[in-house]
């Protein structure tokens, strides 16, 4: 075949097919020589001290990094970033988790066990509710941490907040594996007889009646969700 032929097929210059026809029949292979490259400005212990420094902080940033390494020339946020690269750590959006205490934490384990052996036909026929509140005036507080792969809900990588502040809208919102229920805004702060008469008795309700199974209603233990007028209505 033609060079021109094959040049115009991978969109490229006819010397390039040329070069990579030369090298293949010099050494038998189409593959880049070796270069030296460009020195590497860090050497391997201050390679690791970024690594280690990154992992025992994890939201710590990289231009601080790059200002912070003992023994070495003024560096870039981006070297810092490409170290990091090496050992497979990369800056990735923080995962937010509410303040769990140790009762909490045994609470869910226990929760965890008792629906490990649960198969989809059961999962299918549950109905996952929550609501959402989200801000309108503020900044949303979004940071990076330096993780590994399988770290996202690691410890060291979650930030734990209270709850929410002003300027915010809040939604309901619930879904099955065979529909979802409409999005309710909830004006305000959600109580227990508003989740009562806004949400439980207008829309819980009907959704679940108008399901050809048997649904099981999920709720998060929330102080609405578990106030004593919810409770009262839903075992009459």
């Amino acid at each position: 075949m033609p060079q021109n032929v094959v040049a115009r097929h991978f969109g490229c210059h006819r010397n390039t097919i040329l070069s990579l026809w030369r090298r293949f029949r010099q050494s038998g292979n189409t593959r880049d020589r070796r270069r030296s490259g460009r020195p590497r400005v860090t050497s391997r212990r201050q390679d690791n001290h970024i690594r280690l420094v990154h992992l025992r902080n994890r939201f710590q940033t990289s231009s601080l990094t790059a200002r912070s390494i003992p023994g070495l020339r003024p560096i870039s946020s981006r070297t810092v970033r490409n170290r990091l690269r090496e050992h497979n750590i990369r800056p990735r959006r923080t995962e937010i988790r509410p303040m769990l205490l140790p009762r909490h934490r045994a609470a869910r384990l226990t929760w965890c066990r008792r629906y490990l052996r649960f198969r989809i036909q059961d999962w299918a026929n549950i109905l996952f509710t929550d609501e959402s509140r989200f801000h309108l005036d503020s900044s949303d507080g979004r940071s990076r941490v330096y993780r590994r792969v399988g770290e996202r809900y690691a410890d060291a990588c979650v930030i734990q907040r209270q709850s929410f502040g002003g300027g915010s809208v809040m939604v309901w919102g619930g879904i099955t594996a065979h529909g979802r229920t409409p999005l309710v805004v909830v004006a305000g702060n959600l109580t227990g007889i508003r989740y009562r008469d806004e949400i439980v008795q207008p829309y819980v309700i009907p959704f679940i009646q108008a399901q050809a199974n048997n649904v099981t209603f999920q709720q998060d233990n929330a102080r609405p969700h578990v106030a004593r007028v919810v409770r009262d209505y839903l075992t009459q």
